[in-house]
């Protein structure tokens, strides 16, 4: 049997992911503790979120640090290992000029992984995926995204929090 696993971050991204899953029945969420730095935030958003799909989330806990080098690569091996046989990740890093994280570069994950990640949104931009979930009944408030952890986005300056200022 197919055993799936979404990486859950508690992200919009993330979640996005999951209503594009068409087997969520044999999907679990998996949400991977690797000492990050906003972990408490990131964890009730999860947790919000698979109650309210009603799913379990997965706490699967690793060493690490926040700002740990190929995590995205070290996450998939580690569900890999765990007997998952598919991985959905929510990356939309397209192109590795443009990559913060090599890590979640599409094409790298796809070289390494080939068909056992998919990364059904990986075209996407952010006003498509925030009008996506909007059309799924979630607003942005149930999702964590801060780069400040700012629980409120209109006040916050991070990257992320002014992309959405303009968006929203």
């Amino acid at each position: 049997m197919n055993r799936q696993a979404l990486l859950f971050s508690g992200g919009y991204d993330s979640a996005a992911v999951w209503f594009k899953i068409k087997d969520q029945e044999y999907t679990d969420l998996v949400f991977i503790d690797y000492g990050q730095l906003y972990l408490d935030n990131e964890l009730e958003k999860a947790k919000q979120f698979a109650e309210r799909v009603g799913k379990e989330l997965r706490v699967v806990s690793i060493l690490g640090e926040t700002d740990m080098k190929d995590r995205n690569i070290i996450f998939i091996q580690t569900l890999l290992r765990l007997g998952y046989t598919t991985v959905y990740l929510g990356c939309r890093n397209v192109l590795p000029i443009f990559d913060k994280y090599k890590d979640s570069n599409w094409l790298r994950l796809k070289w390494i992984f080939g068909d056992l990640v998919k990364l059904p949104i990986v075209w996407w931009g952010k006003r498509k995926i925030i009008k996506y979930l909007k059309n799924n009944g979630y607003d942005y408030d149930s999702f964590y995204n801060c780069y400040n952890n700012n629980s409120d986005y209109k006040t916050c300056d991070c990257v992320n929090c002014k992309e959405l200022q303009k968006i929203l």
